[in-house]
C-alpha cells in the first residue's frame, strides 16, 4: 500500500501539464493478477485535487472557516499536500475503478490494491487486481475408479465386542501385584534431555512435573499408551506402595509430543492403587445390559457389525471422495490469485484458534510451544491451503456444469438444524440477540447452501467415478421413448439425496426468514 512518505516522493517530481484524455491499460500476470494502469488528463487530476481539498475541508476544522468553506490553498497549506492527494487519488479510484474493469473485461476476486501514483508529466494511478478464479476440467466425463471397500473381517467384531466387555467390566481393589489387565493408579513423574537442534549448542532440559495416571496393563504395547508405547507392561509384578524408574529414549519422529522427539527420558513413578477388572460374559444377558433392544448376543453383534460397517464405508467414501477429486486437479487447468490462498489461509488461522480454544489454549501459547511466530505457521499450512483451494474451485465447477442446487426447504431445514448447534453453548439472551442478526442469519444460510450443494456434487462425482451416471442416463432414456400407458422401468441410480431433515425442538429460538438463495462467497 501507498504510503504519505510515497506520495511526497512523486510530488517531488511533479509538474502538471495537459496530456491525453483518460486511458486504461492492462498487463495481465502468471500469478492470475492484473496490473490495471489509469492515466488522467492533468487538468481532471487537478480538478480531483480540488474536490478532495473540499471534502477534507468539510472533515477537518480549519480555523477561520466555516465547513467546507476554506480555500484550496489554505486547505493545502494547513493539512499538506499529500493528504490532499490521497483524498484524490481515493476519490478518482472510487469513480473510475470499477468503469476501468468494465472496460477491459477483467472480473476481480477481490478489491485492487493500489500499488503506484505517478505525478510527473500525465497522472497516472497503477492498481494491482486479484482475478476471479478460472476452471477448466477438460475431459471429465471419463473419470472411473474403481470402487472395492473391504468388507468388516469376525476379528473386527470380536475386538468391537471386547471392547464392550472392557467398558461393562466391574471394578474392584485388590491386594496383590499388577497382573496383565488390571487397572492401575500411579503418580509418575520425568526427567530428561533432549539433543540440541539444528543451530542450538546446548541440549534442552525436559521436566515432566508430578501427575496421577490411571493405566489399563495391557499385554501388547499399545500405539497411544502414555508416556509410551508399551510402559504398562513395567508395571507387572509391582503392588501398592511400590516404586520404580525407567529409562525411554524417544524417536526422532515421535507424533504425540513433538517436544520430546529424540528426547531421552527417566521416569519415577509409584503404584498408589491396584483394581481387578472382571469382564462380563458374552451372553444373551450382556446383550441386554448393552441396550435392552437387543434380546439375544446375536442380535448385539449384528448391530456391531452392521456399525463397522456403516463407519468403514464413510471412512471409505471419504478417501474414495477425495482421490476422484484428485483425478478431476489432474485433468483440470486452475488458475488463481495469491489472495485467495491468503483468505484461506486466514480461515486455516481461525479454525486452528478455535480448536485450541476448545482445549483451554490460545494460539500464541501454541506458537511459543513450536518456538515459531504466525509467519512461520502460514508458510507450514500454505500447501495444505492451496490444496484446498484446488480442490474448492473443482468442486465448484463442476457443481455448477451439473446444475447442483438445493431447494430453499432443504436450506433452511438445515440451516435451523445448525441454529440450534450454535446456539445450544449460548444463553438464551445472547441467542436470542443473535437471531434477531440479519447479516448472521443470512451468512448462515449462505454457508448452509453452499454445504449442502458442494456435498452433493462430491456425491455425483463419486457416482461418475464409479460408473453409476451411465446406469442413470440409460434408465432416463429409456424412460423418455416408453410409448404413453406403458409402465416406465424403475430407475437402478438415483441422484443422491441430501442430508436429512430435522425440526427445531420448542423454545429453542430459530433464525429469521431470509433468501435461502444466496450463495457463499
Amino acid at each position: 500500500m501507498l504510503t504519505k512518505r510515497d506520495i511526497m516522493a512523486a510530488l517531488s517530481k511533479s509538474s502538471y501539464q495537459r496530456g491525453r484524455a483518460l486511458k486504461v491499460t492492462t498487463e495481465i500476470r502468471e500469478d492470475h493478477q492484473a496490473h490495471l494502469t489509469l492515466t488522467f488528463e492533468a487538468s481532471e487530476f487537478e480538478r480531483a485535487k480540488r474536490r478532495a481539498a473540499r471534502t477534507l475541508s468539510r472533515k477537518v476544522k480549519i480555523p477561520g472557516f466555516r465547513p467546507g468553506k476554506a480555500p484550496y490553498e489554505v486547505v493545502v497549506r494547513y493539512l499538506g499536500e499529500a493528504e490532499v492527494i490521497e483524498e484524490a487519488v481515493d476519490a478518482l479510484l472510487q469513480e473510475y475503478y470499477l468503469k476501468a474493469l468494465d472496460e477491459v473485461s477483467l472480473t476481480p476476486y477481490a478489491p485492487g490494491e493500489l500499488e503506484e501514483v505517478i505525478l510527473e508529466g500525465t497522472p497516472v494511478i497503477k492498481v494491482r487486481v486479484p482475478l476471479a478464479p478460472e476452471v477448466e476440467l477438460g475431459n471429465f466425463e471419463d473419470l472411473r475408479l474403481p470402487y472395492e471397500p473391504e468388507p468388516v473381517t469376525e476379528e473386527e467384531v470380536d475386538q468391537a465386542l471386547e471392547s464392550l466387555r472392557e467398558m461393562h467390566a466391574v471394578i474392584e481393589p485388590v491386594d496383590r501385584p499388577v497382573k496383565i489387565g488390571d487397572l492401575v493408579y500411579i503418580t509418575i513423574r520425568g526427567q530428561g534431555q533432549r539433543p540440541p537442534k539444528e543451530g542450538e549448542e546446548e541440549p534442552e532440559e525436559i521436566t515432566l512435573p508430578a501427575r496421577q495416571l490411571p493405566l489399563v496393563v495391557h499385554s501388547e504395547p499399545q500405539e497411544n499408551e502414555w508416556p509410551y508405547p508399551g510402559f504398562s507392561q513395567e508395571l507387572v509384578g509391582l503392588s501398592k506402595g511400590d516404586e520404580k524408574e525407567v529409562t525411554y529414549t524417544y524417536p526422532e519422529d515421535h507424533e504425540q509430543d513433538e517436544a520430546l522427539q529424540g528426547a531421552t527420558m527417566i521416569f519415577t513413578f509409584a503404584v498408589d492403587e491396584v483394581k481387578s477388572r472382571i469382564l462380563p460374559e458374552l451372553n444373551d444377558a450382556f446383550a441386554q445390559t448393552v441396550n435392552s433392544e437387543y434380546e439375544t448376543i446375536e442380535d448385539l453383534r449384528k448391530a456391531v457389525r452392521e456399525s463397522l460397517e456403516n463407519e468403514k464405508k464413510s471412512r471409505y467414501d471419504e478417501e474414495y471422495a477425495a482421490k476422484a477429486i484428485k483425478a478431476l486437479l489432474e485433468e483440470a487447468t486452475v488458475k488463481y490469485p495469491p489472495k485467495m490462498v491468503e483468505d484461506e489461509l486466514d480461515f486455516l488461522l481461525n479454525d486452528l484458534r478455535g480448536q485450541l480454544a476448545r482445549q483451554g489454549m490460545s494460539l500464541e501459547m501454541y506458537l511459543k510451544m513450536r518456538e515459531m511466530d504466525e509467519a512461520a505457521l502460514r508458510d507450514e499450512m500454505r500447501e495444505e491451503a492451496e490444496q484446498r483451494v484446488r480442490e474448492r474451485l473443482v468442486a465448484e465447477k463442476l457443481g455448477e456444469l451439473w446444475q447442483v442446487e438445493p431447494s430453499e426447504e432443504e436450506v433452511m431445514t438445515m440451516a435451523q438444524q445448525r441454529w440450534l448447534e450454535i446456539a445450544m453453548g449460548m444463553e438464551e439472551k445472547q441467542a436470542r440477540q443473535l437471531a434477531k442478526d440479519n447479516d448472521f442469519v443470512r451468512r448462515l444460510i449462505s454457508s448452509v447452501a453452499y454445504d449442502i450443494t458442494l456435498g452433493r456434487t462430491v456425491e455425483r462425482l463419486m457416482a461418475l467415478a464409479k460408473g453409476e451416471l451411465e446406469n442413470e442416463e440409460a434408465n432416463a432414456e429409456e424412460t423418455e421413448s416408453t410409448p404413453e400407458g406403458e409402465d416406465a422401468p424403475q430407475e437402478t441410480a438415483s441422484s443422491p439425496e441430501g442430508p436429512e431433515s430435522g425440526k427445531a425442538p420448542q423454545g429453542q429460538d430459530e433464525p429469521p426468514a431470509s433468501d435461502a438463495s444466496e450463495s457463499k462467497d
